[in-house]
């Protein structure tokens, strides 16, 4: 069995880099693509919430932001107090921030392995300036429609880390070390670049390859052997990979079949925000298939929460089933500033190590 599993995977690396090399100019586009998405949504969004939540896991400040949400914290998701500051900030702050915030708190002791895990089902979500912003109003064109994502992605979290801690003891906190203010910042501000870097490198691989499989034409061939939809089919292929394709081509679906669609993709994050989720455990490792599983639930539930909403709040909408969603635009001057960004993080995560040997 072992064998066989390690031959299916020479086999499929053989034709990855096969298709590679004959297809080097669709990979190029993909690559491009991911600078795009770096550029235009991970940097802007993301980096400066990841600066935030490092330096409040490394100061006092996060246990005063977690005293007014103490009863939901101890009662509801079982956990010590002076970590609500890291829940909210994983549902705010976006995919990895939270799961990079678990990670330090993993990293200084201040949590188990266990607890580590249960926490990563409930704070890994998209940010509400991603659903609101980019989804709502940039694909769907309408504000409300990313209102209603919003609420059906936080209400599947709460209800899924309600679920996940039923019944467990809630651990006794263990104060880790705090710095001053500006001894923290200075590290946070490193850390948070380390962990831009690899989110990004994922990104623009994850990119390069769904560029080079849908250019093939494996989504179409999907479709046509299984007789589906090529829209429904093209967006489930996509956001199995990336999260911000997928959702391009989710609200091109037009209608509730778009809300759908879009809460499961959102929650899901696809295999890009997994694998940049693992990334911030690179010395623990907790289990991962219960966050994998986890997203999977989330999924079903958002998209029936959403789709109530929806049907609720937004029957007086028109339907946008011909109307598709502007793409994604990609342009060589973002590309080239995202490039910058990158290389100026890494030579600040470079000095950083360096001074420190």
């Amino acid at each position: 069995m072992k064998k066989t599993g390690v031959l299916l995977l020479s086999l499929l690396l053989v034709l990855l880099g096969v298709g590679l090399l004959m297809d080097a100019s669709m990979v190029a586009d993909g690559v491009r693509r991911g600078l795009g998405v770096c550029g235009g949504v991970l940097i802007p969004s993301l980096f400066p919430f990841m600066v935030l939540s490092c330096f409040l896991v490394g100061t006092d400040m996060a246990r005063i932001l977690s005293l007014p949400l103490a009863p939901i914290t101890t009662r509801l998701f079982r956990l010590p107090a002076h970590l609500g500051a890291t829940v909210l900030l994983g549902l705010i702050g976006g995919y990895p921030v939270g799961a990079k915030m678990v990670a330090n708190l993993l990293d200084k002791g201040e949590i188990d392995e266990a607890t580590a895990r249960r926490m990563l089902c409930f704070c890994v979500n998209a940010s509400p300036s991603f659903l609101i912003s980019a989804v709502g109003v940039g694909m769907l064109m309408v504000r409300r429609g990313g209102v209603v994502l919003l609420a059906g992605q936080v209400l599947a979290t709460l209800i899924i880390g309600g679920v996940v801690s039923l019944g467990n003891p809630v651990p006794k906190g263990k104060k880790g070390r705090s710095a001053a203010g500006a001894g923290a910042f200075v590290p946070a501000v490193v850390d948070a670049s380390s962990a831009m870097l690899t989110m990004c490198a994922f990104a623009i691989l994850f990119s390069g390859l769904l560029s080079l499989l849908r250019g093939r034409g494996l989504p179409d061939a999907i479709a046509g052997v299984l007789h589906l939809s090529p829209g429904a089919v093209n967006a489930f292929f996509t956001g199995l990979f990336e999260v911000t394709g997928g959702s391009i081509a989710a609200a091109a679906l037009g209608g509730e079949a778009a809300i759908v669609a879009l809460s499961f993709c959102c929650s899901w994050g696809g295999l890009s925000v997994i694998f940049q989720v693992i990334s911030c455990f690179p010395g623990k490792k907790p289990q991962f298939w219960p966050y994998v599983s986890s997203r999977i639930a989330h999924g079903f539930l958002s998209a029936g929460i959403a789709l109530t909403l929806y049907r609720e709040f937004c029957a007086d909408l028109p339907a946008w089933s011909t109307a598709v969603p502007p793409a994604l635009e990609v342009n060589s001057p973002r590309a080239a500033v995202t490039l910058c960004l990158l290389a100026m993080c890494s030579i600040l995560v470079l000095g950083a190590g360096k001074s420190s040997r």
